[in-house]
């Protein structure tokens, strides 16, 4: 195993789509860290001559990630002391060509997000609440998350109660502030319709457009996952592949038969137009609302 500034890596890396991550420790505790595919800073002499062109335009790039980066960090550790919801990164690492971040790990006993729909609706109220703070505290320091889905959302045991950790910051963005789009992150059955329409145009300017509003979208489809423990898709007999092309009326959420206030809610996460949706910091109240009131306790950042 390698040592990478310090943090002593102790597992395989594992293979994601933007790169790889692994488990390493430092000072007794244990870090997630992982190894970003892109930018390459051009480090070898050989394939990188130190006066080209080439060379001088992708270290540039290459500084400007880097200072955007550590921007990002400061901007979601400002956000994780708001609330205990969010995990940080820590530091952004660089070794020869690679980017490294690291964060702290999620320890404890692991919920899947398929079997949150077996908790008692007290207890899945407190965690849609819990997320939608950590979307709120993000909003309020201007960060989008942009990759809300179930594999960035680690529910594990804490205190007594299963608590979700929002995880996955390497591509957030500052509101308005979106990567190009082709290097856009993310699945798209978690698109809202304006990160999908951005994408698929390919036009800067749409990008000025997006905001926390599609993170709530992309939070709506993860609280049906998480009350029904099935994923949100369009109907069988429609045209569409993912939620982002169909109208809530094209949605099938047969599996939230009867449960019209939780289907209320979806509704005004899922607006089309992202300044009908609800606001992140609003959403706690309307869970309490229309779902019933559920205990919520304080949390403090890990």
């Amino acid at each position: 195993m390698s040592t990478i500034n310090g943090y002593e890596v102790n597992t395989e890396w594992i293979i994601v789509r933007t790169g790889s991550w692994a488990l390493a420790k430092k000072n007794g505790k244990v870090f997630f860290i992982k190894r970003m595919s892109i930018p390459c800073y051009p480090n070898d002499p050989t394939l990188y001559p130190p006066e080209s062109e080439t060379t001088i335009r992708i270290k540039a790039e290459c500084e400007e990630f880097e200072k955007e980066f550590k921007k990002k960090i400061e901007a979601v550790k400002a956000a994780s002391k708001r609330c205990g919801t969010i995990v940080p990164p820590l530091d952004l690492l660089r070794v020869k060509s690679k980017y490294y971040f690291a964060s702290e790990a999620v320890e404890g006993e692991h919920l899947a997000p398929e079997d949150v729909c077996n908790l008692k609706q007290e207890e899945r109220c407190v965690i849609m609440k819990d997320l939608a703070e950590a979307l709120a505290a993000l909003e309020a320091e201007g960060i989008v998350h942009s990759e809300i889905e179930s594999y960035n959302v680690i529910i594990v045991k804490k205190d007594g109660r299963f608590r979700p950790m929002l995880v996955g910051f390497d591509d957030c963005f500052f509101a308005g502030r979106p990567p190009e789009a082709e290097t856009m992150p993310g699945s798209p059955e978690y698109y809202s319709p304006e990160m999908a329409k951005y994408i698929a145009e390919r036009d800067a300017s749409l990008g000025n457009k997006i905001n926390s509003a599609t993170d709530v979208y992309s939070l709506g489809i993860l609280f049906y996952y998480y009350q029904t423990g099935k994923k949100l898709l369009p109907k069988k007999d429609s045209a569409y592949d993912f939620p982002f092309q169909a109208s809530f009326d094209d949605l099938d959420v047969s599996a939230a038969s009867g449960n019209d206030k939780f289907l209320c809610l979806l509704e005004k996460m899922l607006a089309p137009k992202p300044e009908d949706r609800p606001k992140p910091k609003d959403i706690p109240a309307m869970i309490d609302k229309i779902m019933g009131r559920a205990r919520h306790p304080r949390l403090k950042p890990l």
